[in-house]
């Protein structure tokens, strides 16, 4: 999914809406759209600059856009996660909810010229009424009366926590503790790597902004890989926790986190760790997985062997769930990041969209169970993995009879055009095509 500007999301393509989709959108709120937006909140009832959740849904639902997408626009546009909309966010909700009318896909996270708008205030808005939002809004100081210097001061920099400079940032030994706990509940191994989506989960329930969350990964992810080993997810959690306290977030890290990231800080030893999670729910029977066969098999397609994306997304929207975990799905689903599900891809995010609608919460990795169940779907020892069955024979004779032939004969340049859909690596294909020529 594409994740700007929060985590790098790699080069995998969005379920709904590509990258250049997205980019094609304009998502700036022009003067005569931020007036209607102004008149609009100046006519609705608001309490102390604010518009209430049931109001603001009340003007929201005037869009007739689904529940699910107006669920989805509020979550973006509700920055501080306080359950009601200011000025700024009241603007992002309603650009958001008119671009989706006009055809744009709704973005996995609130566009960066949304993330400006999200802080503006309205004009005929009290300064009392305004959330102390840190040093983002210095250059509004000047709107202020300059002899109130208390106002001044809260909106330039908040409160800071107790201790100053690097002492500030020193993470405490039970902090460590608590850090790598959680971090073993996510993974399992100190050694291993937590995933972007991960990641990003964890952090956002900290409720901070996106703008935020983003410098703090940056910061974080020292080696630029997209995931966090222990000693980087250390420094995110505690970046956020000082921050969640008041502190400023630094434009570099401080020396105690340096020397975190660096791996130069001792973690405490978890005595009991919590058991690795049971995750046999997430694996497929034999006789579900035939059931997911015969859909797959009954899908109108272009390829023989994959869903594109168009294609799995008319009939992931079958299950009804939102936008945001159908994008989820479909990052676990597409394994070999080529943008098309091949059945045991089609047959995963099935299972997964299955197991939301049941009420099962999306896991942030493949869970070995699901995985381990779609690899053993051939069933049979290591040598009958190799055999066709009819179903795979008919398909493949299927998609030889649609390609340009001279009569019985595929020309080299058509079936290299063929099999590099299928996302493998050159020399993997080289040495298939060396194996099948024979």
């Amino acid at each position: 999914a594409e994740l700007p500007p929060f985590l790098p999301s790699g080069p995998r393509p969005s379920l709904f809406g590509s990258a250049s989709q997205l980019a094609e959108v304009s998502w700036e709120v022009t003067p005569e759209e931020r007036e209607g937006l102004q008149q609009l909140f100046l006519s609705a009832p608001r309490d102390g600059g604010f518009l209430a959740a049931a109001d603001a849904g009340q003007i929201l639902e005037r869009s007739q856009l689904p529940r699910s997408e107006l669920s989805q626009i509020w979550s973006l546009s509700d920055v501080d996660g306080d359950g009601r909309l200011r000025f700024g966010e009241f603007m992002c909700a309603m650009t958001l909810a008119e671009r989706r009318r006009q055809g744009a896909a709704l973005p996995s996270l609130l566009p960066v010229a949304l993330q400006a708008v999200s802080l503006a205030r309205c004009p005929e808005e009290p300064v009392e009424d305004l959330p102390s939002i840190g040093p983002q809004v210095a250059g509004d100081v000047g709107a202020r009366d300059p002899g109130d210097r208390r106002l001044e001061d809260e909106s330039i920099a908040p409160i800071q926590p107790a201790g100053s400079g690097d002492a500030l940032w020193e993470p405490s030994a039970d902090e460590l503790g608590d850090y790598k706990q959680l971090f073993l509940r996510l993974v399992g191994d100190a050694d291993a790597l937590l995933g972007a989506q991960g990641g990003k989960e964890v952090l956002e329930r900290s409720g901070l902004p996106l703008t935020e969350l983003a410098a703090i990964w940056n910061l974080s992810d020292v080696d630029g890989d997209g995931e966090l080993a222990l000693c980087e997810f250390a420094c995110a959690m505690h970046l956020t926790a000082r921050r969640r306290a008041g502190a400023v977030l630094p434009e570099e890290l401080p020396s105690p986190l340096t020397r975190l990231v660096a791996g130069a800080v001792q973690f405490p030893e978890i005595a009991n760790s919590l058991p690795a999670e049971d995750d046999s729910r997430w694996a497929i029977d034999p006789e579900l997985l035939n059931q997911y066969r015969q859909i797959f098999d009954g899908i109108e397609r272009r390829h023989a062997d994959s869903l594109s994306a168009v294609e799995a997304q008319e009939v992931l929207q079958r299950s009804r769930l939102p936008n945001q975990e159908l994008e989820a799905i479909w990052q676990l689903s597409d394994v070999d990041q080529d943008g098309e599900l091949c059945f045991e891809e089609f047959a995963c995010a099935i299972h997964l969209a299955s197991l939301r609608r049941e009420g099962e919460e999306l896991p942030s990795q493949l869970p070995p169970a699901l995985a381990a169940s779609l690899a053993n779907s051939t069933g049979g020892d290591s040598t009958d993995i190799w055999s066709l069955d009819p179903v795979e024979l008919q398909r493949y004779s299927e998609l030889f009879a649609s390609l340009p032939r001279q009569g019985d004969v595929l020309a080299a340049e058509d079936a290299k055009e063929v099999l590099e859909r299928s996302g493998l690596p050159t020399e993997e294909l080289r040495q298939i095509w060396r194996l099948g020529a024979r």
